[in-house]
């Protein structure tokens, strides 16, 4: 079977490919695409900027591991866990764009909002219901804007654990109001 590699695709990797060189915040959108032979014009009919399309991203990547978990049973833990080892996979990428993005464009921002939406669509399969209660949507919230600070502080060596441990305190500290959904 042969994968195609959407525009999209294209473009972020060429984005990536700058980002290995450069400040993300010196990167122009010119620079996007004259890196892989598009228009500015290509870009801006798939996305809003770069931030966008660093959203874009990290949406994609995090609902691939989501979709994975879902088809193979896994556990929280291991989903986690693979989480942990992508973001350490990719360590050097994440530092730069937690560090060179902020206010409404923040990274931190959009792993907070992707991570909300991801776990809310996960709860509401696993609950076979269309909507969440206000206060298990709240409770999700809650954990996703910890599980990030605690991602980033990993990430930027503000905290020093291995993945692993990372996993296990994600799943440790799962509300109680959610805990049926993620054994």
């Amino acid at each position: 079977m042969i994968i195609r590699k959407t525009t999209k695709d294209i473009l972020v990797e060429s984005f990536r490919e700058l980002a290995g060189r450069e400040k993300i915040k010196k990167i122009t959108i010119k620079d996007i695409t004259d890196n892989c032979g598009m228009s500015p014009a290509t870009l801006y009919r798939h996305f809003k900027d770069k931030y966008d399309l660093i959203a874009w991203d990290y949406a994609k990547r995090v609902g691939e591991i989501m979709a994975r978990s879902n088809a193979e049973g896994s556990t929280w833990r291991q989903v986690l866990l693979e989480f942990m080892q992508f973001y350490y996979g990719q360590k050097d990428f994440f530092i730069k764009i937690l560090c060179h993005t902020s206010g409404y464009y923040s990274f931190v921002r959009n792993m907070t909002e992707v991570s909300v939406a991801e776990i809310e669509a996960y709860v509401k399969r696993k609950a076979n219901q269309e909507t969440l209660a206000k206060e298990t949507a709240l409770h999700i919230r809650f954990y996703c804007f910890g599980a990030v600070q605690l991602v980033c502080g990993w990430m930027t060596g503000t905290i020093e654990a291995e993945p692993d441990e990372i996993a296990d305190v994600l799943v440790k500290t799962v509300p109680s109001t959610l805990a049926a959904f993620f054994k």
